[in-house]
């Protein structure tokens, strides 16, 4: 008997952590293979949740109010987003998956990510983390920890290093 299709939505940011949670293949760890080894089944579908954050707006060294450099700091943030999407398609191309990126934005993005799973009633969510020490968690925030206990289905945390 064949296993009913699952939608699997794996949190990616285009950091070597959300790569972890998609294949520990693609980075040189000496990690076991991941998803792509150990959970993924050919009828399934992926997909990945890409949470923009807008750094360079926030984080330029000196804030400034001169709109034609806010402009161009947004137009410069805009075309790597579409690149780092445009990569994440392409992984799934590669992996020969079924699949798609979806872009979401805002503060939270653990808020996000789990209502992305929501919306496209996914059916497991596998998400990296970083590993940060309970004082920065506490500080920052742990975007995993947003995602382990608000979500209403399984969530996967693959931890790479």
């Amino acid at each position: 008997m064949a296993t009913a299709p699952r939608k699997i939505l794996i949190a990616m940011d285009g950091s070597k952590h959300s790569q972890y949670a998609f294949d520990y293949d693609h980075c040189s760890s000496p990690a076991p293979p991941g998803f792509m080894q150990y959970f993924y089944k050919d009828r399934d579908e992926v997909l990945i949740v890409y949470s923009a954050e807008h750094g360079r707006l926030v984080c330029t060294p000196i804030p400034s109010t001169d709109p034609t450099l806010v402009a161009k700091l947004a137009h410069e943030e805009e075309e790597d987003i579409k690149q780092l999407i445009a990569d994440l398609q392409q992984l799934i191309t590669n992996a020969g998956i079924k699949g798609r990126v979806l872009r979401v934005s805002g503060a939270k993005p653990g808020e996000l990510i789990v209502k992305a799973s929501e919306e496209n009633k996914v059916d497991m969510i596998i998400t990296g983390t970083r590993g940060l020490g309970s004082v920065r968690r506490t500080l920052m925030g742990s975007v995993s920890g947003y995602i382990v206990h608000h979500s209403k289905i399984p969530v996967l945390v693959v931890r790479g290093e």
